[in-house]
Formats: structure tokens, C-alpha cells, sequence
């Protein structure tokens, strides 16, 4: 389905599925918005799904938003990318109030990803798979939540971007930044982020006002090497070897405390 007339507002009813798919960005997309077009739906992403239905012989993505398009309103589900982006891919575009869930990437991104330019906005990133990134890669994020997500390499929740009053809790990788890595955070809350080596909560990256609270690695429970930390809270976190606040880490202004190293009472990654 390909949605491209400008300065059109489309709002689609319950559910959108089994449209002919079609390749932008290298991929198989569901919906494709091209030119400066609004797409919202009229009863919410409780309600209207847009579902990718990939498979592997072929794999769709839910949604392409293009230069100045909009997505509002939908939960991109099931959708399938064999770069970035499983849920969505924005580039230049705006996504808001939508859901992505139980997308997968075989590159970056398995919610969602982005440019520098692309944008979420209220947006819930939950139980998706990339190699990196397994929530969110790139991109500009606005109090949304990246909930749940995995990754094999690095970033188990963000890889890249900024995020702005954003909550990024319960992510995983099989490698290191369980929450985020080399991602700039503003007064974000990283909760229970699970890193299998190093950087439960992050890796790399600059955090500005940011909580880190009950996350854990081998090393680095709440942060590890090269990540900046300003006027953070860092508390409660663990690691089953050194650093159980932070590892080879600038903190500025910072309070730590209640940190444990050296112990940890589940698997750093889980099965």
C-alpha cells in the first residue's frame, strides 16, 4: 500500500493488513509514505494494527515514513527487515502515539529506526529482536518507553540517537549496553537493563540527568567505559565482577550509591 498524495489526511478503521507490499530502503514495506502525508487511525494502537507478516523467503516491514510524513496511532507488529528497522524505518519523518512490538531486524533496529532527522514521539518499543539495537537504532525519541527488547551485539534496548524524558527498562544483549549504546540520553530513567559483559544500563554515549537503578553486567553494572554521566543518579545497580555503578566512566555531579560488585542474583543474560 503506498500513500504519497500531499497534504492529504488518511485515517484508516480498525485494522490494516494484506496490502501489496513495496521495496523502499531496500525492503518490503507494508505502508510506504512517501511525500508529506498524515496517516492516523481513528480508534488508537489499542486497536489498529498494521502487521508486517514477513516471512524468510520474504520479509516485510510494517512501515516506511518518508521526508515529512506522519504515522500516528497504530501498532506496526510481526513486521520483518533484512537492514534496519523491522517495525519501522523513519527517515526525515515523524512516528507518534504508535506501538512497535514483536518486530525483528537482521541488521540494527528491530522496533524501529531512524536518521538523524526521523522522530518518535509517545511511542512504545517493546519485545523486539536486531543483532544491535534491539528495540531502537538512531533517530530523535520523546517520552517513549523501549521495554523488553534483545539484541545479540550491542544495545540491547537503543543503539545510537538521543533520547529526550524517555524510559528505557527490562532490555537485554548477549554483549554489552544492555539499555543503550553510544546514545545521548536526556532525563531518562534506565531500569533493569541486562548486559551480558559490560554496561548493564549503557555504554558509551552521554547521559545528562538520567536515573540508572537496577541493572547488571560481568562488568559495569549501571555504566561502562567512555559513557559520560552529568548530574546522574546511579543506585542499586549490580555486576558479577567490577563496577557495580560504573567502570572506567566520567561522572559529573553525580550521586552513586548502593552499588554492589562481585555478586549477582540471576544470570546476567537470561536464556
Amino acid at each position: 500500500m503506498n500513500l504519497a498524495k500531499t497534504d492529504r489526511i488518511n485515517k484508516l478503521l480498525d485494522r490494516i493488513k494484506g496490502y501489496g507490499p513495496r521495496i523502499v530502503n531496500l525492503n518490503l514495506n507494508r505502508i510506504t509514505l512517501t511525500n508529506a502525508v498524515t496517516v492516523t487511525s481513528v480508534n488508537g494502537p489499542a486497536f489498529t494494527f498494521i502487521n508486517g507478516q514477513g516471512t524468510n523467503a520474504t520479509p516485510i516491514r510494517c512501515a516506511y515514513v518518508g521526508q515529512d510524513a506522519t504515522l500516528s496511532g497504530f501498532s506496526l507488529t510481526n513486521g520483518w527487515s533484512t537492514t534496519h528497522g523491522g517495525g519501522v524505518m523513519c527517515h526525515f519523518g515523524i512516528v507518534s502515539n504508535c506501538v512497535m512490538k514483536s518486530n525483528l531486524a537482521n541488521n540494527l533496529g528491530g522496533g524501529a529506526a531512524a536518521d538523524t532527522f526521523g522522530t518518535y514521539v509517545d511511542c512504545l518499543i517493546e519485545d523486539n529482536d536486531a543483532s544491535g539495537g534491539g528495540g531502537v537504532h538512531g533517530g530523535l525519541l520523546v517520552n517513549c518507553e523501549v521495554r523488553g527488547n534483545r539484541s545479540s551485539s550491542f544495545g540491547g534496548g537503543i543503539w545510537q540517537g538521543t533520547l529526550n524524558n524517555c524510559l528505557i527498562v527490562s532490555n537485554s544483549t548477549g554483549s554489552s549496553g544492555g539499555g543503550s549504546y553510544q546514545a545521548t540520553l536526556h532525563d531518562c530513567e534506565l531500569i533493569g537493563n541486562v548486559a551480558a559483559s559490560t554496561g548493564g544500563g549503557a555504554l558509551e554515549g552521554t547521559l545528562n540527568r538520567c536515573t540508572l537503578t537496577g541493572n547488571s553486567a560481568m562488568h559495569g553494572g549501571g555504566a561502562y567505559g567512555g559513557t559520560v554521566l552529568n548530574n546522574c543518579l546511579i543506585t542499586g545497580n549490580r555486576t558479577a565482577n567490577t563496577g557495580g555503578g560504573t567502570y572506567g566512566c566520567m561522572l559529573n555531579n553525580c550521586t552513586v550509591s548502593g552499588n554492589t560488585a562481585g555478586i549477582v542474583d540471576h544470570e546476567p543474560f537470561p536464556d
